[in-house]
């Protein structure tokens, strides 16, 4: 069976949509493996002096989760749920 996991980002750009959108997706592969689609849920300009200087995007970027895997949940639960000499350590992520 496949899941797969859908997340919200924002980004801009000042060169168009389409490397604001590139940008959202390039940001995710750092850290995310799996990447299946985005979609660009809303576009928004930033105007300054009656030119557009930025242009902005919402997109939803969805990924396949790893067999066993539940995109890191368990951390948040370890986290939440920590106590010791870590537990500290584990609720601020480190």
């Amino acid at each position: 069976m496949s899941v797969v996991k859908v997340i919200e980002l924002s980004a801009q750009s000042a060169q168009d949509y389409e490397e604001a959108v590139r940008q959202a997706v390039e940001r995710a592969a750092r850290t995310i493996r799996n990447i299946r689609s985005v979609w660009v849920k809303e576009f928004e300009a930033v105007i300054e002096n009656d030119r557009v200087t930025q242009f902005r995007v919402n997109v939803k970027i969805s990924f396949l989760l790893d067999e066993g895997m539940d995109a890191g949940s368990n951390v948040f639960l370890r986290a939440a749920h920590a106590e010791g000499p870590d537990a500290a350590a584990l609720r601020s992520g480190g």
